[in-house]
């Protein structure tokens, strides 16, 4: 639990007297180091130190201001009004340094919880390649079983057909086109479960989830001639193909059922536990998205991606759920660039799987990247979004439905208030309030926080000119070199707007300021 006792002003002051003075007793020799005693080249005075103070506020060095405004009341004939000023601004120091210390004994917790976390991953990762490489055995094992039985003539003759087919090039099966046109003229009834496993081997070697995951899905519901969970190999088996389809169809919840079957039947597997896991903690980072305490769903997100990392199956399309959530916490937290990272790769993930991806999914992906466009200033591509959503919507059948109606005027109205706020934002709108006859010839101002474009801190309009002008050209300097559209590694498009809406903003500030 964190702990930060703060001691009383006058006890601090009086403990630097007593330093001071023994320190002159044992040290009379003693030199300050120059980079504390002196400002410049030459000896700090109290005004100097105050400054300097200040200027290390500005920075968030607290405990270093608060250490030179100690040296001010130690200064012998510091007037009594300054002295209360400085007092005020010491004890205001030393409230900015317990909330400082209280955050990176926050940070420390975090990182001690990542680095635990990160342990359990890779042991996570190492059991689910173990896991994987006995799957691949099972399956080879099951071929070596099916040669076995036709070299030794137990059979019936419509099983060597299927059987040499599948087996032809090894235990580990193959020729899955060939296979399955062979079971396909095999009436339903003699489809025994060694049929149904070659089957679901074939179409998940074809890469043909949907496929996959129906046969499983009878396989587990019973509906096959003879019980596929006699045998505990081929039980594992088919969960496991199951699992693996529904993860890579993004169906969480199906995978979450095959897992389940699997630990009725073997209380040791893991599988379903984790995966539950996962789910629960998705759900809490998105209990913490709608508090608005995004630093609690950030550390609740990287678990949630630490945990799936230890599943059988891994999903691009699960991934992008994840993605989604990131998304939104990162540009909530003013961290646009990883948001909009995260983003895309939700939204190309989804609409590369558009076949088994239903709309409603591709929508959601739209829709969280324009709301992070819009966090980021970028209106006209999340216009874009928000028009690919809407095109999504399909066709009423008729004038009564409902359904689509109210779809449609969601939609719409998500459009019409990002166009509100892109209106705002660009400005040069001429009515009534602003044309040039009230002195706006140009039309309404943008409406756009400049500072927070050029990331300047917000007590900077208590400095001086020079001070705020120094801020704005070294600010200015490192973030048009980041926004460089020949230097920036991102979107060259995105570049240029920025380094647009930075230029912008410097040249705003520098009229008011007059730097």
């Amino acid at each position: 639990k964190f702990q930060f006792d703060i001691l009383p002003i006058s006890t601090v002051v009086d403990i630097a007297y007593a330093l001071q003075a023994e320190l002159t007793d044992l040290r009379p020799d003693y030199e300050v180091d120059e980079g504390i005693a002196n400002c410049g080249k030459e000896l700090c005075s109290a005004d100097m130190l105050w400054r300097r103070a200040e200027d290390q506020m500005m920075e968030e060095l607290y405990a270093e201001a608060g250490a030179d405004l100690i040296r001010v009341l130690m200064k012998i004939g510091t007037e009594e009004d300054y002295n209360e000023k400085c007092i005020g601004l010491l004890d205001k120091a030393f409230q900015l340094v317990e909330r400082q210390r209280q955050r990176e004994f926050d940070e420390d917790q975090k990182n001690a919880r990542q680095k635990i976390r990160r342990k359990k991953e890779r042991v996570a990762v190492m059991e689910a390649e173990a896991r994987r490489f006995e799957h691949k055995n099972s399956w080879i094992k099951f071929g070596e079983r099916l040669i076995a039985s036709l070299a030794a003539s137990r059979v019936p003759g419509w099983w060597t057909k299927v059987i040499s087919t599948f087996t032809q090039d090894g235990p580990q099966g193959g020729n899955c086109e060939e296979t399955l046109a062979v079971i396909k003229i095999i009436p339903l009834k003699s489809k025994t479960v060694g049929i149904r496993l070659i089957e679901l081997r074939c179409h998940e070697l074809l890469g043909d989830p949907m496929s996959t995951l129906a046969v499983a899905n009878e396989m587990t519901s019973g509906k096959v001639n003879g019980d596929p969970w006699q045998n505990k190999d081929f039980h594992t088996m088919v969960v496991t193909v199951g699992a693996n389809a529904a993860m890579q169809l993004g169906l969480s919840g199906n995978a979450s059922g095959f897992y389940q079957t699997a630990q009725e039947i073997d209380p040791e597997h893991s599988q379903y536990r984790l995966l539950k896991k996962v789910m629960e903690l998705l759900n809490t980072t998105e209990e913490h998205i709608q508090e608005g305490d995004y630093e609690k769903a950030l550390d609740s997100i990287d678990h949630c991606l630490s945990a799936t990392r230890g599943l059988d199956a891994q999903s691009t399309l699960f991934l992008s759920s994840i993605q989604l959530k990131n998304c939104t916490i990162l540009s909530n937290m003013g961290k646009d660039e990883e948001a909009l990272a995260n983003c895309d790769m939700a939204v190309e993930t989804r609409l590369s799987n558009i076949a088994v991806v239903d709309r409603e999914a591709i929508q959601e992906a739209y829709l969280v990247r324009s709301d992070a466009l819009q966090l980021d200033m970028d209106y006209e591509e999340a216009l874009n979004d928000i028009r690919a959503a809407m095109d999504l919507i399909p066709q009423p059948a008729d004038d009564s439905d409902h359904r689509y109606m109210e779809e449609t005027q969601r939609l719409y109205n998500r459009l019409l208030t990002a166009m509100h706020r892109q209106k705002l934002y660009n400005g040069g709108e001429i009515d009534f309030k602003y044309n040039k006859h009230t002195g706006y010839p140009d039309g309404r101002p943008p409406e756009r926080d400049h500072e927070k474009i050029l990331q300047l801190p917000k007590k900077l309009k208590r400095r001086s000119k020079e001070g705020k002008c120094a801020w704005l050209k070294e600010n200015f300097k490192r973030l048009a070199r980041h926004y460089h559209p020949d230097k920036y590694k991102g979107s060259k498009k995105r570049a240029e707007r920025k380094f647009k809406e930075v230029k912008e903003a410097k040249e705003y500030i520098s009229r008011q300021w007059d730097c």
